[in-house]
């Protein structure tokens, strides 16, 4: 056995013009390259490569899940039917022209349709069970392959079959917000027993409880399902949030469907108070974990702190925070709320000291250095302007008077304004 990080290193070292380097150069910056074994003997690695430059490419079998998608559907099979052995759509009886538009322009495409039953789950496993390929690769309609990504899924495919790789693998999803998700299990051998679980949020398991080896392939895949001017948010938030709750009644002890329940309620604007309860409960049952399963629990942490910091619930957030760098180390989150906190406490001490500064102007004290208090007026509009209240800078200013503080007001002011153009220009 060697670690795959390893015959990486040694293959691109030793063998760097071989397709095996070239293929292996797509799987390098999976998370867990450092700890997955691969059974080969790096003294026999020659053979390897050999074998691997006359090996063939499996078939793979492209499965996408449709209901109402006229919009993209054109532009997703457009960028993928020249990938795949065959594509098959499953649509759920469009009531638009997505049938129509699959119909006349894709006739190579194998259309199927049948009833919704509120199952994701289901019409995925549907597909894996219709597919004649040896690999399966999901796409959603409102995706589209990314032309520098051509022609790369089925060597993604040859690569994880030739190293015998039990696993799900994991394109790079580029988001309409340039948000990258690498972490959505879109591809795997059909004859691993790998099949779906939950009616919505749906994932891979093995055998039906088996978290499978997660690998993150250089296929980059682009999405606009979530852009608010495509898209009804609502309707598809008010769907998920029953569908979880089902899910939550059938497994009332798995912490992903709370941690999902609770971010559905965030976006509907529900109880705060029951967000917090699921998201609670979703982090204590990450702890009781016996089956190892522990995907999304760092994005529940992350969404608790969101939550408890626009609470105002600074102690609270303290210990999660703690929590989630003890987790994760490496997560830049982990600086970015104890930044925010950092920012609320100074936002706090600059407005104690505005009212501080102004009962003192009102008062019968005097100054040594500007008997007319300008320093204070010229010092209150810069607390006002770091509190972004303009209002309040204006009026600060206005009772400046001396030309040479006047002279600097507008030279700040003008700088200001050319940061300003510079980066309106920029957008």
């Amino acid at each position: 056995m060697v670690l795959l990080h390893d015959l990486v290193n040694l293959v691109r070292r030793d063998f760097p013009s071989s397709k095996l380097s070239g293929d292996l150069e797509m799987i390098e910056k999976t998370n867990n390259i450092s700890t997955t074994e691969v059974n080969m003997n790096l003294n026999d690695i020659h053979i390897y490569v050999t074998h691997y430059e006359v090996g063939e490419e499996p078939s793979v079998t492209c499965g996408i899940l449709t209901y109402n998608e006229e919009r993209s559907i054109s532009r997703c099979i457009k960028s993928i039917e020249n990938e795949f052995d065959e594509i098959i759509v499953l649509d759920s009886y469009s009531q638009d022209d997505t049938k129509q538009i699959i119909e006349k322009h894709f006739t190579k495409v194998k259309l199927i349709q049948a009833e919704w039953n509120n199952n994701f789950s289901y019409s995925r496993n549907k597909l894996i069970d219709i597919s004649n390929s040896d690999f399966i690769f999901f796409i959603d309609a409102d995706n589209y392959l990314d032309e520098k990504s051509k022609y790369k899924i089925k060597r993604v495919a040859k690569l994880v079959s030739y190293l015998n790789l039990k696993c799900v693998i994991s394109p790079i999803i580029i988001e309409h917000n340039g948000h990258i998700y690498t972490d959505n299990r879109k591809m795997f051998l059909t004859n691993n027993s790998i099949y779906f679980k939950g009616k919505v949020h749906e994932e891979p398991f093995i055998n039906g409880g088996v978290v499978p080896l997660n690998i993150t392939a250089d296929i980059v895949i682009h999405h606009d399902g979530y852009d608010p001017q495509f898209v009804n948010q609502d309707t598809k938030n008010s769907r998920n949030i029953a569908l979880t709750q089902e899910m939550i009644n059938i497994e009332p002890e798995s912490p992903k469907w709370h941690y999902f329940y609770a971010r559905e309620l965030l976006r509907e604007k529900g109880s705060l108070d029951k967000v917090v309860y699921h998201l609670k409960t979703s982090l204590e049952l990450y702890k009781k974990q016996e089956n190892k399963y522990f995907r999304y629990q760092d994005e529940a942490l992350v969404l608790m702190c969101k939550v408890l910091y626009n609470a105002g619930k600074i102690k609270q957030l303290m210990g999660y925070i703690n929590e989630l760098e003890t987790l994760n180390e490496h997560c830049i989150d982990v600086d970015y709320f104890r930044g925010l906190i950092l920012l609320t406490d100074i936002r706090r001490r600059v407005e104690s000291i505005v009212s501080s500064l102004r009962i003192e102007e009102v008062s019968n004290k005097f100054s040594y250095i500007n008997s007319r208090n300008e320093h204070i007026h010229m010092l209150l509009g810069q607390l006002y302007s770091y509190l972004d209240n303009w209002e309040m800078v204006t009026e600060s200013y206005e009772n400046v008077h001396s030309n040479h503080l006047k002279v600097q007001i507008i030279s700040n002011f003008n700088q200001i304004s050319k940061n300003i153009n510079k980066y309106r220009e920029k957008v």
